[in-house]
């Protein structure tokens, strides 16, 4: 009996360290198995994550290419028309650009009812805090006009405006000396002289 014991431990012992072994080869496959789905995941993960970047990098491109159409397309277009009409500015004035961010100033119509030289100031110093040229003045000012003083504007001869000192000059003449255009528009002739 007590050989049999004996036997019967060994056994127990052999059994118990076989399951070890297969508990440790069981953790080993796990882990195993937990290692390369966790390289399968990072390696897809990876692969996504730069395949992600390459997109988003080729939307930007993209988008910025259509930025830049429509920004020249825009630019193209005012400064055509604008060149494309009948002006009474000179060359000079007509050819340029509007700076990249100036904005037409929000101020009241002048209609002829109201004090020239007060309208002229106020443009002025809103143009002046936009740092606009000269020449972008001269362009920017008819849309500050109305009434019959809009009509004198359109009537002015072809290609005599050359500053907007010279402009303001018309406009304040033909508002404080009367409203008859057609008497008036020989004043750019002579202003400029």
């Amino acid at each position: 009996m007590e050989e049999l014991t004996c036997q019967n431990e060994e056994l127990r012992k052999i059994v118990e360290s076989q399951n070890v072994e297969h508990q440790q080869t069981d953790e080993n496959q796990n882990e195993e198995e937990s290692n390369s789905q966790a390289n399968r995941r990072d390696r897809t993960s990876g692969e996504d994550s730069t395949r992600m970047e390459n997109e988003l990098h080729n939307m930007r491109k993209e988008i910025d290419k259509l930025k830049s159409a429509v920004k020249d397309k825009g630019g193209e277009n005012l400064d055509g028309m604008i060149r494309r009409t009948d002006s009474s500015f000179i060359t000079e004035v007509l050819n340029r650009p509007f700076p990249l961010k100036f904005r037409l100033p929000q101020s009241e119509l002048y209609d002829s009812f109201k004090d020239p030289l007060d309208h002229i100031e106020s443009f002025k110093t809103l143009m002046l805090l936009q740092m606009t040229p000269n020449e972008v003045m001269c362009k920017a000012f008819p849309t500050t006009l109305k009434g019959v003083v809009r009509v004198w504007f359109s009537k002015i001869p072809l290609k005599t405006i050359a500053d907007f000192e010279q402009l303001s000059k018309g406009f304040v003449v033909i508002s404080l000396e009367g409203k008859d255009t057609k008497s008036q528009l020989p004043i750019f002739s002579t202003l400029n002289k």
